[in-house]
């Protein structure tokens, strides 16, 4: 009886790992990559991702959003320690888009007018690029909706999306 168990526990054994290694086989030359690509939801969560970008920006970093008017104050922060560190920091503005004073009087702040024909999407509420490897951009999908971001850093991925915005944004590097 015992031989017969042990026979049995050997070959449902050798069963297991020969489907186990013919899986392998199957994902093992996988053209699929994992990157980091993260989701977040809520306004006050995005806006503290968004500052943790910001302090971590070495060359520059480059913001627009919906509203410019009422800037965030842990947001405005992060910005301002852009000034310490000697990092540019752009903002995009829509044609006619109203930017607070204490924006203009960030010492390292500039803007630049973004073409109407490039700000036209109704959901989007604010994008961030930092350096050029670290993106955030979030939507709202209607203004009871709840704000949602990706964003990225640090990756290929990130890379990739910032060569893409930049090079249809009037921005001078």
């Amino acid at each position: 009886m015992e031989s017969q168990l042990s026979r049995e526990f050997e070959s449902k054994r050798d069963t297991a790992f020969d489907r186990l290694e013919t899986l392998e086989r199957q994902t093992a030359p996988s053209a699929e990559q994992s990157e980091d690509v993260w989701t977040i939801t809520g306004t006050p969560a995005i806006i503290g991702r968004a500052s943790q970008l910001i302090d971590e920006a070495e060359t520059r970093v480059i913001y627009g959003a919906k509203d410019l008017a009422h800037p965030d104050a842990e947001l405005l922060s992060s910005v301002r320690s852009c000034c310490s560190r000697e990092v540019p920091v752009l903002l995009l503005q829509n044609n006619g888009q109203e930017i607070a004073e204490p924006w203009r009087e960030t010492e390292c702040v500039s803007s630049v007018s973004v073409p109407p024909q490039q700000s036209k999407s109704e959901h989007a509420v604010r994008l961030l690029l930092v350096d050029s490897d670290s993106f955030l951009l979030s939507v709202r999908s209607n203004r009871s909706a709840p704000e949602i971001a990706i964003w990225s850093a640090n990756t290929t991925f990130a890379e990739a999306f910032l060569q893409l915005l930049t090079s249809s944004l009037p921005v001078t590097e």
